[in-house]
């Protein structure tokens, strides 16, 4: 429909998902660099920030969860 390229299955995917898929030791490396900043974020948000600070770090650290959670797909189903 918008000539997206496919893969042989089909599915079209993402650089990010390439990448990890071939580089087991950098979806690790990410992992742990995501881990780290959403450790960050908690902490600021639990020490008290302005408001809008506050709903900044707060969209920052969905989106970081987010990620978090698709890197982690991708590194099991690499570890399979």
């Amino acid at each position: 429909m918008f000539d997206v390229p496919k893969n042989k299955s089909g599915m079209f995917s993402f650089d990010l998902e390439k990448e990890l898929k071939d580089d087991h030791a950098k979806a690790k490396k990410l992992l742990k660099e995501i881990e780290e900043k959403e450790h960050k974020l908690k902490n600021a948000i639990r020490s008290g920030a302005p408001k809008v600070e506050f709903e900044k770090m707060g969209v920052f650290l969905k989106a970081y969860q987010a990620l978090h959670k698709v890197v982690t797909r991708l590194a099991v189903a690499k570890g399979e």
